[in-house]
């Protein structure tokens, strides 16, 4: 056994912890153990609160819940040679500072190169929670724990139900979600896994919140399909979606037949117009939503709805050949993609009462019954 670690809390600070991490060598195996005080002990400190022994190459940590205890210490800590080792690791206190806001993301948080974990305080109402941990900056494996409100001193593995994660391995984030039947001050820790993690910086955020479920409807619905106004911008209107915290709507442009289509960013209207679009080409658009509260708990997709842009208008008429009786003729413009889908022009003889059946392309039309002298009476 080592010599003892001493540690108090102050004013302020309600959930204190101490963590150990061997360093390098994962087959190093140390325990933690937790005391009250061990002055006089001549037998390798027979009597502890909590022993925690995760195995050889994992951290290890005891936590102490001054909302129960009532004191500030001071508390001991002793690591103890499990199996073989070279007696190197690290040892680290972290006690918890202002209680964590379940209406905003907290942090930064930093747990050092030689540190092992952070400790935190967090007030919960009887219900189901979620907490969220952000891995931001290093590589190390975080993992993630909460300690019920109830109890004294806890052991690393001493976790509520539902209240432990550690599957994203390095730089990964880590999601829990648990249902406590008391309210009140409840411990969370945020830790290095192994002994892969000595020496590396690791900087975290976290959010707690009882809010887990998207807004309604869920999957989201349209107001008002998309409709084209102009040869370049279609318009759309999403249902108006209902959630305590309030909506932010996403449309998303998934399908095109020209350039342009575009999504909007997270926003608070339910009306989007998508500009820059090509004339007379087919556009799809998707709507979701997702609330405001800390997570942003995000719903499905819409149905996908298509719209197609306005073709251009014809700008006049233009004639090639004309002779006596008849002549050739077409539209001055020639409007985009007029081979797709009902697409086409129609040149109309107002004298003779003739038209040509819907084209897709603006080839020359051939119009006769023309009368000596007249003007060219076509239109189109």
């Amino acid at each position: 056994m080592t010599p003892g670690f001493q540690f108090e809390l102050e004013s302020g600070q309600y959930w204190g912890a101490v963590g150990m991490i061997p360093s390098y060598d994962s087959s190093d195996d140390y325990d933690v153990r937790l005391y009250e005080d061990y002055t006089g002990s001549t037998n390798g400190f027979d009597t502890y609160h909590v022993n925690s022994s995760w195995g050889a190459g994992y951290t290890d940590f005891v936590v102490v819940n001054r909302n129960v205890t009532s004191s500030y210490g001071p508390y001991y800590v002793g690591v103890i040679r499990y199996s073989a080792g070279n007696d190197s690791f690290s040892i680290h206190q972290s006690n918890s500072g202002a209680t964590l806001s379940k209406t905003s993301i907290n942090g930064p948080f930093t747990i050092s190169s030689f540190g092992v974990l952070g400790m935190h305080e967090v007030y919960l109402t009887a219900g189901t929670w979620r907490v969220y941990m952000d891995n931001v900056s290093g590589i190390a494996d975080l993992g993630l724990t909460v300690y019920d409100k109830a109890g004294d001193y806890f052991q690393k593995n001493d976790f509520i139900s539902g209240g432990y994660a550690n599957n994203s391995g390095n730089g990964g984030d880590e999601t829990c979600t648990f249902t406590i039947t008391e309210a009140g001050f409840y411990g969370i820790a945020v830790w290095k896994f192994n002994s892969d993690d000595y020496g590396i910086a690791s900087t975290y955020y976290i959010a707690v919140s009882d809010d887990l479920d998207p807004p309604t409807p869920n999957p989201m619905t349209w107001g008002i399909d998309p409709y084209p106004v102009s040869t370049t911008e279609i318009r759309m209107y999403s249902t108006t979606a209902s959630d305590p915290s309030g909506v932010q709507y996403f449309f998303d442009c998934q399908y095109s037949t020209g350039t342009g289509g575009s999504d909007s960013a997270w926003q608070a209207s339910t009306y989007f117009a998508d500009a820059g679009l090509d004339p007379n080409e087919v556009y799809g658009y998707k709507v979701k939503a997702r609330d405001n509260s800390v997570f942003n708990n995000e719903g499905s997709l819409s149905n996908i709805e298509y719209e197609c842009t306005y073709i251009e208008t014809p700008t006049g008429i233009s004639f090639s050949t004309v002779f006596t009786t008849s002549l050739y003729a077409k539209s001055t413009n020639t409007p985009s993609n007029l081979n797709s889908g009902n697409s086409g022009l129609v040149v109309e003889n107002i004298t003779a009462g003739t038209s040509s059946d819907w084209k897709h392309d603006n080839n020359w039309w051939y119009s006769s019954g023309l009368s000596t002298f007249n003007a060219p009476p076509c239109s189109i």
